[in-house]
């Protein structure tokens, strides 16, 4: 073991069920680590190994440097904050911040000291007298994040933490979430199904999928290098190409699917240099861009075109793809293959 957190040979079955199975898994310290998966993949019970609100039925757990896999909860070194924000309604933002400390029975000079001190960082100065109740979505999160680390714990894990907001509050707690944890130097395990947040926050994305991790990477590698069909289209939008449908292209290489970015499709006229040929279908403008979904034979893709762009239903386009930027697969799994001219 050279990681200060990580798991090791971690098993956890509920019956016959293997809710997680993580075989070597570790984070660097200070670093912010985002866990990504679709419901019931596994990803809320590793958190809660971590955190030691489950015990693994084998592995080791280790934060900080020591192996904490038989050390209860409350006395690991970690911060938690869940998705409900579980605030105490009769209690002040302060009082709610500083609950941890007042439970050991900290000395008050001390619990001022680290209350103001959290609170500064939060920018929650004049919210310290109000009840949770006059408070934002966004203010309470920030009331429960501020609990979370006034006692400066070793990890902060956390649990869907965005997705009771509105979405453009979402967007301004991700930055926060950021600046946040770079501020403090600490290191943040975060659980999410949203790839959007994940590849915003993460130094590093871990994939889970039914109780496996599948890929771990930085956000640029698990996009743009999928290990997987799986991967790759749970991180973005993709089109998938069985190689007999594109053998126009004169691609080489042992692979049976080929897979392009949404963002990687270009549409021209019909009369314009082009690889493909297809007809435009129905388009979803959403202000910054619109997607566009086109119909090659009986394949059905999608791609995104200027939010200027305005193409009929039925109308007959040249299709472009950027195949530097392309992601191959043989039966399943990504290979390498060269397409250089």
């Amino acid at each position: 073991m050279s990681s200060q957190f990580g798991l090791y040979d971690i098993k956890k079955n509920y019956g016959k069920f293997t809710a997680i199975s993580v075989e070597n898994l570790e984070f660097d310290e200070d670093s912010y680590i985002v866990v990504l998966g679709p419901s019931g993949s596994g990803k809320t019970t590793l958190l809660r190994i971590v955190s030691g609100l489950e015990t693994p039925d084998q592995g080791k757990v280790v934060i900080g440097g020591e192996d904490v896999t038989n050390v209860p909860s409350w006395k690991r070194s970690v911060g938690l904050v869940f998705q409900n924000y579980a605030l105490y309604p009769h209690l002040t933002v302060y009082q709610n911040i500083a609950i941890p400390l007042t439970v050991e029975k900290r000395p008050l000079n001390e619990i001022r000291k680290s209350v103001d001190e959290v609170v500064e960082v939060m920018q929650l100065h004049d919210q310290i007298g109000k009840l949770p109740k006059q408070l934002s979505g966004g203010q309470q999160q920030r009331v429960a994040l501020a609990r979370a680390i006034v006692k400066k714990p070793k990890i902060l894990l956390m649990d869907e933490p965005l997705s009771n907001l509105d979405t453009r509050v979402r967007v301004d707690l991700r930055g926060y979430l950021k600046d946040t944890q770079r501020k403090l130097g600490i290191t943040v395990i975060h659980v999410t199904h949203d790839q959007e947040e994940a590849m915003a926050l993460g130094d590093s994305v871990v994939v889970v999928h039914k109780g496996e991790i599948v890929q771990q990477g930085t956000p640029r590698e698990v996009y743009g290098k999928p290990r997987n069909l799986f991967v790759a289209g749970f991180l973005g939008g993709i089109n998938l190409f069985r190689k007999e449908d594109i053998g126009s292209l004169g691609i080489d290489g042992a692979f049976d699917t080929m897979g392009i970015r949404n963002e990687d499709i270009y549409i021209v006229g019909k009369d314009d240099p082009h690889q493909l040929s297809g007809i435009a279908g129905h388009s979803q403008y959403l202000g910054s861009q619109t997607l566009l979904n086109v119909s090659i034979g009986d394949i059905e893709i999608m791609t995104r075109i200027s939010k200027d762009k305005k193409l009929k239903h039925g109308t007959e386009v040249g299709i472009i793809l950027d195949l530097k930027n392309a992601i191959f697969f043989q039966d399943g799994k990504r290979v390498d293959i060269d397409v250089s001219p």
